[in-house]
């Protein structure tokens, strides 16, 4: 609630210096990549929605290895490598024994970056 109406947290256990040697400020704590707050709370959140996928689907995996792309022809910005991930898989989540894959996106919706963005 806090973080959300962006008040101070009372007895808040977070070092006065971020990793990266900035001040560590909620806002610089959801953003920073160095500070490991961001990949917490990805990892929390694909931890999750997989336990909840393990309930109802069949072989639910997390961070599963990719087949190989064998030299496709592929977008810009695909990662081609053999030890390529993704966050979840798992079966039977849209019809019988097929395998459906997730991808979880973790961000922070007060970012300057996001604040001219519109929600679809």
């Amino acid at each position: 609630m806090s973080v959300r109406y962006n008040m101070p947290i009372v007895g808040d256990p977070r070092p006065e210096t971020c990793c990266c040697g900035e001040k560590n400020t909620i806002e610089h704590a959801l953003s920073c990549k160095k500070g490991g707050y961001v990949s917490l709370r990805h990892n929390r959140v694909r931890d999750y929605i997989a336990g909840e996928l393990d309930r109802v689907c069949y072989n639910t995996q997390i961070e599963p290895r990719l087949l190989s792309t064998n030299g496709r022809d592929l977008p810009e910005g695909t990662i081609t490598d053999d030890h390529a991930r993704l966050d979840i898989s798992t079966r039977d989540f849209w019809t019988p024994m097929d395998k459906a894959f997730f991808d979880v996106r973790v961000l922070n919706s007060q970012a300057t970056s996001n604040a001219v963005q519109s929600i679809p």
